[in-house]
């Protein structure tokens, strides 16, 4: 905590618009979480970095099995842009919403994570909500209770950024539904593994989403789209899954609580519900 302090207190944080601004966490454990809650309007990432062994899995530890925080790490209102690497955050439990790591208001423009993992805490392994941007590179989310990911309100995303580069894949795992985007998000996850839980990505709220170069596999249901919201995928395997794709509520028949139907449209290549299709030949999903 006292390293965010200092950097958004009032002797620093005018000054982090200018230049390049990175704070060094050291290998080990750290038992508390750390709050940003000050807007600072920065022109390159503030970036906050762990340290890693020689197969690159986050040395520095955030343990929040006995701690009260909401996050490992939270970021409310600022900084502009921000960029977590190398970082582990894990146990945070203390309530309901309690994450590995929150991004959250609009103060906050874009963020950044590079090789970021979380695991066992209660809501999100990485909850972004009404930031502008989320890219999210490399990294391993796997058992936390809720949601491995979870964005929400308006959040354009990019999840396996340059995951085509070595050590860029995202994977997400062993849980009940490893990501939730919903309420007016859309974007991409490029690079992704899903592996072993019950719904990989569950679009919900008027959202969109584009898988690329994913793997889903051992899922109930692969992708489950509701209220208003589209998805398309290429390039992307599914293996052990036993419903590709579904209504939320209602995977058998493919609507939802509204009875929205599920159909393919051919003119923008995608899955749709609530919209009306620009194709004349629609096909449910068999």
């Amino acid at each position: 905590q006292r390293l965010l302090d200092v950097m958004q207190g009032a002797s620093v944080a005018p000054s982090l618009r200018y230049g390049n601004w990175r704070g060094k966490l050291a290998a080990g454990t750290f038992t508390e979480g750390a709050t940003w809650t000050t807007s600072a309007q920065v022109a390159e990432y503030v970036v906050f970095e762990g340290e890693v062994d020689g197969v690159g899995i986050p040395t520095t530890v955030i343990d929040g099995s006995a701690s009260a925080e909401t996050a490992g790490l939270y970021f409310g209102e600022g900084p502009s842009r921000v960029s977590v690497k190398n970082i582990q955050s894990n146990n945070f439990r203390a309530n309901s919403v309690a994450s590995g790591f929150v991004f959250a208001n609009k103060g906050i423009a874009k963020v950044l994570t590079h090789n970021v993992h979380a695991t066992n805490n209660l809501w999100a392994g990485v909850n972004a909500d009404a930031v502008g941007q989320l890219l999210m590179t490399g990294g391993t989310l796997t058992a936390n209770t809720n949601y491995n990911l979870r964005v929400r309100g308006g959040v354009a995303i990019s999840i396996g950024y340059n995951g085509h580069l070595a050590g860029g894949r995202v994977t997400l795992s062993n849980n009940p539904t490893a990501v939730q985007v919903r309420d007016g998000c859309t974007g991409h996850f490029d690079y992704v593994d899903i592996i072993n839980c019950n719904t990989g990505v569950w679009t919900t709220n008027v959202s969109r989403v584009t898988l690329n170069e994913c793997t889903l596999t051992n899922l109930n249901v692969g992708i489950d789209a509701g209220q208003g919201s589209t998805f398309t995928y290429t390039a992307t395997t599914f293996d052990s899954v036993n419903t590709r794709y579904s209504m939320s509520g209602n995977a058998s028949n493919d609507t939802d609580a509204v009875g929205q139907a599920l159909e393919y449209d051919d003119f923008f290549n995608r899955y749709s519900t609530g919209l009306k299709a620009w194709s004349p030949t629609l096909q449910p999903v068999a």
